[in-house]
């Protein structure tokens, strides 16, 4: 497995958020591993972007956001964490969230996890994929370039066709094309 590095992450949220797109997220519970083909992500540009959670600055909450990429950021919405991962410069708070996993390996772990047997209600939805991930609080500030991390992104040879929209699920910032996602992937939220 290669796992992705910082230069990886250290560029534009937007082009990070295309690139994640069929890349195995990887999440290691002791000798278990879970994974998750990227199906779906959503770009979040700081300070330029009142949808981002750094838009009104750097906060105890969001302070992750402004150190350097390839960072878990984790926050909640609606009793469920979510998954950002930090880009760009240090000081620059731009960030990606994964929206939606295909999953891959030890899907049996991930339903107990979800409490769901049916395969599509697993990991289609930010919140869906990171409880079926056990992914939680305390991965905040986690390193995703870590090769020792229990939660890190590998490369993967596969083809996609990337479509866009705007992004979904927020009141602000809308109208912007920064929604990304595998065309006709089951999977897609």
């Amino acid at each position: 497995m290669i796992i992705l590095e910082n230069t990886f992450f250290n560029r534009d949220a937007t082009l990070v958020a295309k690139d994640l797109l069929g890349k195995l997220l990887v999440r290691k519970l002791g000798e278990r591993i879970i994974s998750g083909v990227i199906v779906e992500t959503e770009a979040y540009l700081g300070a330029n972007d009142p949808a981002a959670h750094s838009f009104i600055g750097k906060t105890e909450r969001t302070k992750v956001l402004f150190g350097p990429a390839g960072y878990a950021y984790i926050h909640s919405m609606h009793g469920q964490n979510l998954l950002d991962i930090t880009c760009s410069e240090i000081n620059d708070p731009v960030s990606v969230l994964i929206r939606a996993l295909e999953p891959i390996e030890v899907i049996d772990l991930m339903q107990k996890f979800r409490s769901k047997e049916k395969l599509k209600d697993l990991t289609t939805g930010p919140g869906k994929l990171c409880k079926a991930m056990d992914i939680d609080k305390s991965f905040y500030g986690l390193d995703l370039t870590n090769k020792d991390s229990t939660l890190f992104i590998v490369e993967n040879d596969s083809e996609y066709e990337v479509m866009e929209s705007e992004r979904i699920g927020i009141s602000k910032g809308k109208e912007h094309i920064l929604r990304f996602f595998i065309k006709r992937n089951k999977f897609v939220s």
